[in-house]
């Protein structure tokens, strides 16, 4: 009786044991596995990497005590801030459309200028 040949779907070495066995061992299965989810998740872990830097910088804008604060839109790229990456958007506050990064968040300004505001 002659049997199918069956090969490692990481490194493609020959398979022996289980008919259902789908890799040699642990480390090809991991690495196997590692590679699928890294490309399937990359784009999703950038983004939120995106958003706790802008969160982080909103922060760091407003000293300790500090409910909001005026800053100018150069200031926010010159540290990487990314306005396109927001958690929420509110566009019916009488201020203007607010945008927040988890608990801080931004109101366009006149003449480039946003106003910084801690969520309360």
């Amino acid at each position: 009786m002659e049997t199918d040949k069956r090969y490692c779907l990481w490194c493609n070495d020959l398979l022996k044991g289980r008919i259902d066995k789908k890799f040699c061992d642990d480390s090809c299965r991991n690495a196997f596995n590692n590679r699928r989810t890294g490309d399937e998740y990359n784009q999703v872990r950038n983004i939120n990497h995106a958003l706790v830097r802008n969160r982080r910088i909103l922060a760091t804008t407003l000293a300790s005590g500090e409910d909001s604060k005026k800053v100018s839109r150069e200031i926010l790229l010159e540290q990487g801030f990314q306005f396109k990456y927001f958690t929420q958007y509110l566009s019916n506050d009488p201020q203007g459309p607010l945008c927040f990064c988890y608990d801080y968040g931004y109101i366009p300004l006149p003449d480039e200028y946003y106003l910084v505001v801690r969520k309360k």
